[in-house]
């Protein structure tokens, strides 16, 4: 995948020199505390960049991991999973550095790449998952149709959510938690 350029950041392939601050931020007890993992190492973050640039993303069935980093000094910050599901779906998710969480990095970066997911690559649906507990109990957060990308609802999805602690979501406003859980008309029970 090409690089993406937004106001402030770019998201782009990682590279080994990645592996440092991949490892670090992941590292953090409070990213970790919204992740599947509670530690992760500098081999870890090697291999999984080792993976990553044996394969880049070209939208074909398959994981991969982009990077985020600050425009104006090329630091990583942050990074996004994709798992193409099926030709027309993809799984996202992503992890950013606490150092910048409240700044609308997710938000900004996140309106960008579902643009060109669904203007250059065709997926049709996007698909997100809630971490409920460390013992890796989850369930789908998403199932959008990408055609109403734009609309402030997804923003508001795409916005600092990691920051927000699962017992936390009884605090977002029914609509917008309604919205999370739907799957074509259908609603978690717990909305």
């Amino acid at each position: 995948m090409k690089s993406i350029e937004t106001q402030r950041l770019i998201i782009r392939e990682l590279d080994m020199s990645d592996a440092k601050r991949l490892s670090e931020y992941r590292n953090k007890r409070e990213v970790a505390y919204y992740q599947s993992w509670w530690r992760y190492s500098y081999n870890k973050a090697v291999k999984r960049i080792e993976y990553c640039l044996a394969h880049p993303f070209d939208g074909t069935k398959g994981s991969y991991q982009l990077g985020v980093v600050l425009k104006k000094n090329n630091y990583l910050i942050g990074d996004y999973f994709l798992e193409v599901i099926e030709p027309a779906s993809v799984t996202v998710g992503y992890t950013f550095d606490s150092d910048f969480w409240h700044f609308g990095y997710a938000t900004e970066s996140f309106k960008v790449l579902l643009d060109i997911l669904k203007n250059e690559y065709k997926f049709k649906r996007v698909f997100s998952t809630v971490l409920v507990s460390k013992n890796l109990v989850s369930f789908p957060s998403t199932a959008i149709e990408i055609t109403p990308v734009s609309s402030l609802t997804m923003m508001e999805m795409a916005s600092e959510c990691s920051v927000i602690p699962i017992p936390a979501l009884c605090l977002v406003p029914r609509l917008l938690f309604k919205f999370l859980f739907s799957v074509k008309g259908r609603t978690h029970p717990a909305a």
